[in-house]
This record gives structure tokens, sequence and C-alpha cells, in this order.
């Protein structure tokens, strides 16, 4: 598993380098740009769902229940298939009609990032059944590793039959996605026909209105979460233009590697996490959540020291000359993840424990913040302004819901809290 995340961090700075190599700044801020609108074009067709299968899996499983398990699964794909539809369709009928106003590139970018949409969700929901099922190795492979691999190797291929165009990489995007999402329903396969047959008819009967009372405040949560991460690159785009894109890109890129230990901790604690919550075991919920954080933090913060010190050779080194001028935006982003992994799973503990609406209420106070400082920063500084919006508005959201999880559930999240754990844990040794 911690193999596995090093990998996709590996794998995604090595597809920035080849992109921006080949592209060049403006090609791969256009790149960047139409992944970014494909994002946020995919909120209506994962609503949550991801965290509302794995969270429901794991309790599923938890409680030997596996006619609820098909049920959810079958339910959530059925509502991301859907929706995913009709994006695509809404996007084709704005961007095919004479007065759509796109042409050209842009035409090509919209329409690949509206078809990316589907393979995307079906990829992101088919790793949350598989890590809900105590599979989390399974579940990351696909997309950590597969995707990124083969779209480096096709984007090489690409690049030797002479077919260099932004539209071609997120054409190859979308090629890779639907390959990682194919892998992970074959993985899939054999835990859905086993509690097929273990289950009855009436077993995975299912109510869509209990389904939807609970995904409501997820699918907000998530919708903000998406935004929080995507608003930045695309208000760059269109106040600061492609260039700006790709230097922004290239440092949140490179700035990702401190969370990488966060991604990995995170995937393994949350099963146990929700089967400890869920069954009211609060001692073992703190356990789970103070080493974690102990592991998480540690490996952020060292990370964080390392892409400081040689952040600007390595933009230089890798990226080319023209992106040494990320370092800025690389360095308070290195800051922003520095504090998230310190301040451990805040907002993973809140959904675990079925209270999203508290993840909501901070994640709508972080978006004020970010939309609030995004456009008069981005005008300033361009990419570092962007980047000084999400610090602001990633302080603000941890710092709220580490509160929430201490007044609503007892828990403390952050280092410096679990630190005490580990001295006593090796003054007993």
């Amino acid at each position: 598993m911690v193999a596995a995340r090093v990998v996709n961090m590996l794998l995604g700075l090595a597809l920035a380098v080849v992109l921006t190599r080949l592209l060049g700044v403006s090609g791969f801020g256009a790149y960047a740009f139409a992944l970014a609108a494909a994002m946020l074009l995919g909120l209506p067709a994962q609503m949550g769902l991801p965290t509302f299968v794995l969270r429901e899996t794991a309790r599923a499983q938890g409680r030997g229940d596996r006619g609820r398990f098909v049920a959810i699964l079958a339910w959530a794909t059925t509502m991301c298939v859907l929706s995913s539809l009709g994006v695509l369709a809404a996007v084709a009928g704005a961007v095919l009609l004479p007065a759509g106003g796109l042409a050209g590139e842009a035409r090509g970018l919209a329409l690949a990032a509206a078809v990316l949409v589907l393979p995307a969700g079906l990829l992101a929901l088919g790793a949350a059944a598989l890590n809900g099922l105590g599979q989390p190795l399974l579940g990351t492979l696909a997309d950590a590793v597969v995707r990124p691999a083969l779209l480096i190797v096709l984007v090489l291929l690409a690049a030797l039959a002479g077919i260099r165009s932004p539209e071609a990489a997120m054409a190859l995007q979308v090629l890779a996605a639907a390959v990682a999402a194919s892998l992970t329903w074959l993985a899939l396969a054999g835990p859905v026909r086993r509690a097929l047959l273990a289950s009855t008819r009436r077993d995975r009967a299912w109510t869509p209105s209990a389904f939807l009372a609970s995904l409501g405040p997820l699918t907000l949560g998530n919708g903000l979460a998406v935004l929080n991460g995507r608003l930045d690159v695309v208000m760059v785009g269109l106040i600061a233009g492609a260039s700006e894109v790709a230097l922004y890109v290239v440092a949140t890129q490179v700035a990702s590697a401190v969370l990488t230990g966060q991604g990995v901790v995170n995937a393994q604690l949350a099963p146990r996490l929700a089967r400890s919550l869920d069954a009211g075991a609060g001692a073992d919920a703190q356990r789970v959540v103070s080493w974690g954080v102990i592991v998480s933090g540690g490996l952020g913060i060292a990370a964080a020291l390392a892409v400081a010190a040689m952040g600007r050779p390595l933009l230089g080194l890798a990226f080319g000359e023209a992106f040494v001028a990320a370092f800025p935006a690389l360095i308070v982003l290195v800051a922003a993840q520095a504090f998230a992994s310190a301040m451990g799973p805040t907002a993973l503990t809140l959904n675990m424990a079925g209270l999203e609406r508290l993840t909501l209420r901070a994640t709508a106070l972080s978006l004020a913040v970010n939309v609030t400082l995004n456009l008069p920063l981005v005008f300033a500084f361009g990419a570092a302004g962007a980047a000084m919006a999400t610090l602001a508005a990633l302080v603000v959201a941890q710092v709220t819901m580490m509160v929430l999880v201490r007044r609503r559930l007892g828990l403390s999240t952050h280092l410096a809290a679990a630190l005490p754990l580990a001295a006593g844990r090796g003054r007993g040794a």
C-alpha cells in the first residue's frame, strides 16, 4: 500500500514532466485547465458517492450484511452512470451547437473533459468499494499506478507519432481512466459474486430515501471540497491565462508529495475507523487516529522540508527553466500541505462517524474564504496568489474540523496531541 502511494507520487511527477516537455507552458496550461474542468463536471456524477460507498461497505462488512453491500454498490453505480451521461449530453449540446461559442482546441478539450466524467466516476466507486471491503491495495493500484503509468506510455507513443496537443493528451487521459476503471471492477467481480450467492433478494432490498438522506450532506461536502481543490486552477486560468495555470499546477504536483504519507495512512485508517466508531469503541478510535497522525504528520513535515530545500533546482531540472517561476507558489503550497498532514484525518474522522454535515459546514466556510481571497490575490500575484488563498482556506477548514471532532466525538486528531501517546509507548517499552 505504501509502495503504491509512493509510486503514484513518482508517476504523477513523471507525467507532469513528460507533458510539460511535450506541450510547453501554454499547452500544458490548457490541458491542466481542461482536467480541472473535468473534475468540476464530475460533481453531479459522483455526488459524494465514493465516500458513501466506502463507509457503508465497511459497515456492511463489519456486520456481515452482504445483501446491503450489493444494494449499495448497485444503487451508487446506477446513479453515477445516469448522472455522467446527463453531464455528457449537456456539455455536448452546449459546445456543438453553433451558438456554443467554442471552436477548435477549446471544443475538443471541453468534450474530452465531459467524456472523462464517466470512467473517472466508475473508477472512484470501484476503488471505494474495494477499500471498504478491506482491500485498499486493490482499490489503489488501478487509479494510483495503472492509470498514470498507462497515460505516460500513451502520451510518449503519441509523441513518437507526431501527435502533441492538449486535446490528444485529454483523449488519452480518458482512455487510461477507462482501462483503470475496468481493472477495478474486474477485481470487484469476485466479492460481488460471493455476496450475491450469500444473500437473498430480500437481503438486497434497499430504500432510496434512506440512502439519499445520508448522501445529501456527502454530496454537498464532496462538491465543496472539489471546488476548494479546483477553483484555484479555474480562476488562475480565467484571470491570468494558461501559462500561469501551468506554473500553478506544476507547483501543486510537486507539493502533493507532502501529503503522500497522509494518503497512505488514511486509506488504511478508513475501514477500521468506521468500524470502531460504529461500535462506539472510542478508545480504539483514538488510538487509530493518534498513530495515524504520528506517521502521516511526521512524513509530511519531513517531505515539506525536503521540497522547500530542493524545490527551485528541481523545477528547472525536471520541467524546464520556464517553470522555475513556480517556486513562490510551491513554497506556499508546501506549507499548506505540511499543516494539513499535522492536523490529522479530520474530515475522514467526521465522515466515518456519520457526521458529514459537520464536514460540510467546515468545507463551506473554507470555500467562502477561498472564493473571497482568490480573486484579488490571483489578480495581484498570479499563481502565487492562488497558493496563498489555498493556504488560508485549508487552515480554516482543518482547524474548524479539528474542533468539531473534539467536541462531538471526544477525539484529538492533531500531531501535538498524539505525540504524548508515542512518548508513553516508548517509555513503556
